[in-house]
């Protein structure tokens, strides 16, 4: 987990109190208190992708580059992991970038968008690209739009 630390420290030095302390608050972030002396072995599947991706959270990178975060993670996770980085990203002013292939997921916290495929790229606000028009093109299979509250999902027609 300190290894996120490790951009922040000169030569040959080792981590301060702040870097622990640090650590633990991103574990935290991710329902991971208590988990910093575990062995990473003795974790699940998605416990092992939290703590990576605290890992990178610890690092207050400017940019924090996402490739399917959720994968190995429950849908609950899923939501609660994608919150923690559009709030950091919001508190701190720094960019977000992520690679979904969750339809659901890309709806919900997408503000623009790149859809990519056959051949060809689209870019945007997210509202206007993620329709059943695009994707129904973007996937060569005509999808329907379900709407239940704030959520967005789309389905095979």
């Amino acid at each position: 987990m300190l290894i996120g630390r490790h951009p922040h420290l000169s030569r040959f030095a080792w981590e301060s109190a702040q870097d622990l302390q640090r650590s633990r608050a991103a574990l935290d972030r991710f329902g991971l208190a208590g988990f910093a002396d575990r062995d990473v072995r003795t974790l699940s599947g998605g416990e092992r992708r939290r703590v990576a991706l605290a890992a990178l959270l610890v690092q207050d990178a400017p940019l924090c580059l996402l490739d399917e975060p959720s994968s190995h993670l429950d849908v609950a996770q899923q939501a609660a992991t994608l919150d923690v980085f559009v709030a950091q990203a919001g508190e701190h002013g720094r960019a977000l970038v992520m690679v979904l292939h969750d339809l659901h997921l890309a709806t919900r916290y997408a503000t623009d968008a790149i859809l990519l495929g056959r051949g060809r790229g689209e870019a945007g606000r997210a509202a206007d690209l993620l329709t059943a028009t695009h994707l129904s093109a973007l996937f060569a299979r005509g999808l329907v739009e379900l709407r239940g509250g704030t959520a967005r999902a789309f389905v095979p027609d």
